[in-house]
């Protein structure tokens, strides 16, 4: 009889140790509880003469239910919410697999764990391999499409620059008349044409500031940033002239903008193409050409005002941050607003995953009970979801655990007061031989 109060012993040892293990992991991100299998036990089962052998500890296994998710503020981090399993590569070479979504960025640029394992992913070429975070800068790229919305006050002046332009014309045309009249009657000057002529020409529009200046960014073919001014001129009613000018290098000829006094939209809105030859950039790159879109524009009486600007250029960009974002996608940040995905993080899922052998360090083996795994990613195949800037807690239940703990100390005393109970019997039956 005594085996079967040492069965029941080694029952409450090991969901003592069960308990006490799981308790210990409480705080272990990616833990999954362990439970204490347990069958009854006989002699000679199925016979006629079947005796009562206790219990048999079966081992144990591992419950993979879900942890709560926890915001932890590192960009590396990561959780999966469902099935699966990160993928790691030891340096030992091989597979390993983990729920315990801790991850920073080694001296090589690779995603790694604590103990170093390399966090595998789905590459731009759909191989799986190292989650790397790219490349430490970027080249900037010229800029070749930009595109401003912007609005002009109506209820402004016609320009005093622009009045008086035409005023010079006009004088200058009356004076080249005068003067062209002068020549033909001057007979005895030599050539009178030829100087008529010459002072025919009318002198250029005097220059002054404009009713309203923007500025608009462009790149050249090296990074180098460029501010072109767009200088607005109210000409007349409804009318504008677009100047543009790089520092005080105009940049091709006026634009006449005229609008329409229905609703105070660009008439005629085509793009006007910017041209900065390689000395006006003065950075050695080479020349610009940017086709400028002015769709959407308008003439309201309000103030004047840049609604929209956009171009497609960049200058050069260092590396800010990497982040994961939802579906594991890993993302290179850099200075200049440049984005490059990755990849995207790979996800193991198995047949059987109480199969799986336990490593340890958080980590679990691919075993024949388990299955080969089915990589997949985010949300796919059964896969669960990634979620970047969390970990997943354990998933032990301290209070249940707690109270397992009693139940498993009041078994051991129960069984322990068995054997005490069978040995008081036996020497009972030893002093009455005697």
């Amino acid at each position: 009889m005594s085996y079967v109060g040492i069965s029941g012993l080694n029952m409450a040892r090991a969901c003592l140790e069960a308990a006490g293990h799981n308790i210990a992991n409480g705080e272990t991100g990616g833990f999954k509880q362990f439970r204490v299998l347990l069958s009854d036990n006989y002699t000679q089962p199925g016979s006629a003469h079947t005796h009562l052998a206790g219990v048999n500890v079966d081992g144990n296994e591992q419950m993979f239910s879900q942890g709560a998710l926890r915001l932890t503020g590192n960009s590396f981090d990561m959780a999966l919410s469902g099935g699966g399993f990160f993928v790691l590569a030891p340096s030992t070479g091989g597979q390993l697999f983990s729920r315990a979504g801790f991850f920073h960025m080694d001296k090589d640029g690779r995603l790694v764990n604590p103990q170093g394992h390399r966090l595998q992913g789905f590459s731009s070429h759909g191989r799986l391999a190292d989650m790397e975070t790219g490349p430490s800068f970027v080249a900037g790229s010229p800029s070749s499409k930009a595109s401003v919305v912007f609005n002009l006050d109506s209820r402004t002046d016609v320009s005093s620059t622009a009045s008086k332009s035409a005023d010079a014309k006009a004088d200058a045309s009356e004076s080249a008349d005068a003067k062209v009249d002068a020549s033909e009657s001057a007979d005895a000057k030599a050539d009178p044409s030829e100087s008529a002529d010459a002072k025919a020409d009318p002198p250029p529009a005097p220059s002054g500031p404009a009713d309203w200046e923007a500025f608009v960014t462009v790149y050249d073919s090296l990074g180098s940033r460029h501010d072109v001014l767009l200088g607005f001129t109210k000409t007349d009613v409804n009318a504008w002239q677009m100047q543009a000018a790089l520092g005080e290098t105009p940049v091709g000829d006026p634009v006449d903008l005229a609008f329409d006094p229905a609703d105070g939209s660009l008439k005629d809105a085509q793009p006007v193409t910017l041209e900065l030859d390689d000395k006006m950039l003065g950075t050695g790159a080479e020349s610009l050409k940017v086709e400028l879109a002015l769709a959407g524009s308008t003439q309201h009486a309000d103030g004047f005002a840049v609604d929209h600007f956009q171009q497609d250029g960049c200058g050069f960009g260092n590396l800010n941050k990497v982040v994961v974002g939802n579906e594991g996608w890993l993302q290179a940040l850099y200075s200049n607003g440049d984005k490059k995905t990755l990849g995207q993080v790979a996800v193991a899922t198995f047949h059987c995953e109480q199969g799986l052998r336990v490593m340890g360090e958080n980590n679990w083996l691919a075993s024949r009970d388990s299955g080969d795994p089915v990589f997949s990613v985010s949300g796919r195949g059964g896969a669960g979801v990634v979620h970047g800037g969390m970990v997943e807690q354990s998933n032990v239940e301290v209070a249940g655990e707690l109270l397992n703990l009693l139940v498993a100390q009041r078994n051991y005393q129960v069984n322990a007061r068995t054997i005490k109970a069978e040995e008081t019997m036996n020497q009972t039956l030893l002093n009455h031989q005697i």
